[in-house]
């Protein structure tokens, strides 16, 4: 995925994001330590992009809940009904909180903005706290991604020394191996002397 980022930049990075806004988020601070993207224009894209989807999640949970087909399955369940029952009470009693939490669950994040919608919250509300917890989320993985990159290109500059370096440890070892393997054949003797 980084050489798809590489070579296509900013084409590659909007699918990306929508699928994978934290991970996007992470590989573009590493391309930006490294010098192959902006970092203004990728965090626009990173943050623009990852409302997207939950706009999307938010529709489903919004319009997709009048379906007869949805209600008849959800109304077979109880936990459905009291779940959605605590996640009302959560957004609207702390909505922030709720978006930043939910954003931070990797990988379990979608039910709960789908339940933003059931919930009727109000649209308004629910972009304005994506976008604020979009834009705390990307700041903060872009620059632990940049660090990541940075750390790489430091170690890119010690690349060329590596073969000495691995040169002195192995005469090293070899040194330590071969006083210790002295000392241990030498030991036998000292212990039949002091003995006898």
């Amino acid at each position: 995925m980084l050489a798809l980022l590489i070579t296509y930049k900013y084409a590659v990075l909007v699918p990306f994001t929508m699928i994978d806004g934290m991970l996007a988020a992470l590989l573009c601070g590493i391309l930006v330590a490294l010098g192959y993207i902006n970092p203004f224009i990728a965090y626009t894209l990173l943050v623009t992009f990852n409302i997207i989807p939950d706009v999307i999640y938010y529709a489903l949970g919004r319009f997709g809940i009048k379906s007869a087909i949805v209600r008849r399955l959800f109304s077979r369940t109880t936990i459905f009904n009291e779940s959605v029952k605590i996640m009302d009470r959560l957004w609207k009693k702390q909505g922030f909180l709720t978006m930043l939490n939910i954003k931070l669950a990797y990988g379990l994040s979608v039910p709960f903005i789908i339940s933003a919608g059931a919930v009727k919250m109000r649209f308004s509300v629910f972009v304005l706290y994506s976008l604020l917890t979009s834009m705390f989320i990307c700041v903060v993985l872009i620059v632990f991604g940049y660090a990541i990159g940075s750390s790489y290109a430091l170690l890119e500059g010690f690349n060329r020394y590596r073969n000495l370096v691995f040169a002195a440890m192995t005469l090293i070892a070899c040194g330590i191996l071969f006083l210790s393997a002295r000392h241990f054949r030498s030991y036998p003797e000292e212990a039949s002397h002091t003995t006898s």
